[in-house]
């Protein structure tokens, strides 16, 4: 590319992360390369990053249910995993006493039904944070017998990985969140593949290809990167590791 001395390939991979990382997901890697810290442009060429993140996750698995003849509001915990909808319906049903939960063959829609006494269902992720996955999208308040949810569940888990850095992002290339906080996003990766396989990511085309441009050199000799979901939340791959390639221009 014109206009640059040289360029070189980075290659970032979370098993080399240095001793102060925060997390396999959240890395600083050290890499004391002096041509580093003199950059004026980093893209993306290449990732692969296993779809191994749990579509119920502890960002979204309290299921809060307030029951007139159980008082007061009791949230409960569904175990961290990888569900279906046949296996997130029994689990809501072995824990809460009376509750039984079907499926629509027609619109996959889920109808509530509790024995007894009247119940809510709230839409609010910020207290019942499992709503999206059963499809509530709209309180449902003071209901008695069956109630059918007004979404559809969602089970789909992972679709995008945000790979943020403070060193390699620059102003114009925050994102901010459903809560207004600006993450540093520095590219994007959809996820395409089934849980358990490999996304693997390549840059051919100038046109697609996530850069940034810095005003002036920048070193990126010493890097951080951490992976967000599409919640701008930290991912957790279950300890399978990843990695990114970047060119550099000097």
């Amino acid at each position: 590319m014109q206009g640059y001395r040289h360029s070189k390939f980075l290659r970032i991979n979370s098993a080399d992360r240095s001793a102060n990382s925060n997390s396999r997901y959240n890395i600083r890697l050290n890499t004391n390369d002096n041509d580093l810290s003199q950059v004026k442009r980093v893209e993306l060429k290449s990732a692969v990053i296993p779809n191994t993140y749990y579509n119920i996750n502890s960002f979204n698995n309290t299921f809060e249910f307030v029951n007139a003849t159980n008082s007061p509001t009791t949230t409960y915990t569904v175990p961290v995993g990888q569900y279906t909808i046949t296996t997130l319906i029994a689990e809501l049903e072995s824990q809460v006493t009376g509750l039984t939960i079907t499926q629509s063959a027609l619109t996959q829609k889920l109808t509530f039904t509790m024995a007894a006494g009247t119940y809510t269902l709230d839409s609010d992720v910020t207290v019942n944070t499992i709503a999206r996955a059963l499809g509530i999208l709209t309180t449902q308040s003071g209901v008695s017998g069956a109630t059918t949810v007004t979404g559809h569940p969602d089970l789909t888990g992972l679709t995008n990985i945000y790979i943020s850095s403070d060193k390699l992002a620059s102003g114009g290339n925050s994102m901010v969140g459903v809560d207004e906080s600006y993450k540093p996003v520095f590219c994007t990766i959809p996820i395409d593949v089934d849980f358990g396989v490999n996304q693997v990511h390549e840059e051919f085309s100038s046109d697609t290809m996530d850069y940034v441009q810095f005003s002036a050199h920048r070193s990126i000799a010493n890097v951080d990167i951490q992976l967000l979901d599409s919640d701008l939340n930290e991912v957790d791959l279950n300890g399978v590791d990843w990695e990114v390639i970047l060119r550099v221009y000097m």
